[in-house]
């Protein structure tokens, strides 16, 4: 339903107490209204639409994946920019407009584009020209169209009949992962094609399932898979290749933090295994950066413990400890 300031409300009204139920008020905004000449109101430059359904729980149809599309993938917004019909699209009759009111096709191809699938039938109570029979033909839909005023009848089957369907394969949508097609799992291992035993597996190998013969998929834990026998064979856990990992993660961090030092040739020297080993001077150097870093904690933890016994500077002076050799 559309329509102004007029009748709108009233219509709104009488939809509620009939039962149906208001999914959205849209606003179609003109871009190019008719002004008010005598400048005593604002311009009426927008209609409203009543988008309703038979009732609060019933089924309804909206194509939300082809609105995101049409809208350059964003949601579609229940306010419409569309110019009122004019140019070639207006119908005329000796030079003047066979109906007032008749609106664009463009706005009629989002409505029932929205709300529709190609072979449904679409009723208008009041067709005037016809312009929702001529969208609908277009779009591969049936309507019924109701209208009294007899210019209006001719002129709509007149347009009507102009209109030239689109192909089949143009009508087809986008569709959202809701509405597309979809197969039971069983009937993919019915068929043979998936076998029972199958070990299947997401993108990034994180989750692993097998395939049983009901159709139903267990849950793996995550070994690793022999290359040889494509079996799966009982890996180590989280912990153990945690620990397996550990001296070498511990590696890789002693080194970034105690980078090896500029050796020359007179102050180094190179032994059979590729270490480096520097001067006094470096030792010590390195030893006063490691008891800078290991600073007493601000305050104590909320645990109540202790802090954690750190070697103060006069300890650390007095018993060195022996410098790690970098890689």
């Amino acid at each position: 339903m559309i329509g102004s300031y007029h009748n709108i409300f009233r219509v709104g009204a009488a939809v509620q107490d009939l039962g149906y139920w208001i999914l959205n008020d849209i606003v179609w905004r003109k871009t190019n209204p008719m002004p008010n000449f005598r400048g005593t109101r604002f311009t009426n430059a927008h209609e409203t639409l009543i988008w309703a359904s038979k009732g609060e729980k019933a089924k309804y149809h909206f194509n939300y994946r082809a609105m995101k599309t049409l809208n350059d993938e964003l949601q579609m917004r229940s306010d419409w920019e569309f110019p009122t019909c004019g140019g070639t699209e207006r119908l005329k009759k000796n030079g003047t407009k066979v109906h007032p009111t008749q609106k664009p096709e463009a706005l009629l191809y989002r409505i029932l584009l929205a709300c529709t699938e190609p072979g449904d039938v679409v009723l208008d109570p009041f067709f005037g020209t016809g312009t929702t029979g001529a969208v609908a033909k277009r779009l591969g839909r049936r309507w019924i169209g109701i209208e009294r005023e007899t210019d209006y009848i001719d002129a709509a089957t007149d347009r009507i009949a102009a209109a030239l369907p689109l192909d089949e394969s143009a009508l087809a949508t986008m569709q959202s992962p809701r509405g597309q097609p979809k197969v039971a799992f069983g009937t993919l291992v019915e068929n043979a094609y998936l076998i029972p035993g199958a070990v299947l597996t997401d993108a990034k190998g994180r989750f692993r399932a097998t395939v049983r013969a009901d159709g139903s998929a267990q849950r793996l834990r995550r070994d690793r898979i022999d290359p040889q026998t494509r079996r799966h064979a009982p890996g180590r856990t989280r912990l153990q290749r945690l620990d397996l990992l550990a001296p070498r993660r511990r590696r890789r961090r002693q080194t970034d933090r105690y980078p090896a030092p500029d050796v020359s040739a007179g102050d180094a020297a190179v032994t059979d295994t590729g270490i480096a080993k520097g001067t006094a001077a470096d030792d010590d150097r390195r030893q006063r950066r490691v008891v800078r870093r290991r600073r007493a904690p601000a305050s104590t933890p909320r645990s109540g413990r202790s802090p954690r016994c750190w070697r103060s500077r006069s300890a650390a002076a007095s018993s060195p400890r022996a410098p790690r050799a970098s890689a």
